[in-house]
């Protein structure tokens, strides 16, 4: 599934988004290309990687990290669908 989309509607342009790589140089450089083609972003979600943020100083980047964690756990809480799974002993082990 795509997360592109999902991405854009929760952090708006604050935040770029880098398509799974596996990790090494091409993802270094997919995610160089992704803040070269739009400097003002905050930071990066790498689809299965994670998300990075940056500012100019570590303070800035510390306070992003915790604003968009925080922006993706208010969009969980109001938009998740809890998962049940079923499951059961066996009859006999």
């Amino acid at each position: 599934e795509d997360s592109k989309p999902l991405v854009a509607k929760v952090f708006g342009a604050k935040m770029g988004y880098v398509p799974y790589i596996m990790p090494g140089f091409d993802l270094a450089k997919a995610a160089a290309d992704v803040f070269d083609a739009d400097p003002t972003v905050e930071g990066l979600i790498l689809d299965k990687h994670g998300i990075f943020t940056f500012g100019d100083d570590a303070r800035q980047a510390y306070d992003r990290m915790i604003h968009h964690v925080t922006v993706a756990e208010d969009y969980v809480a109001k938009h998740g669908k809890p998962k049940t799974v079923k499951a059961a002993l066996p009859a006999k082990l």
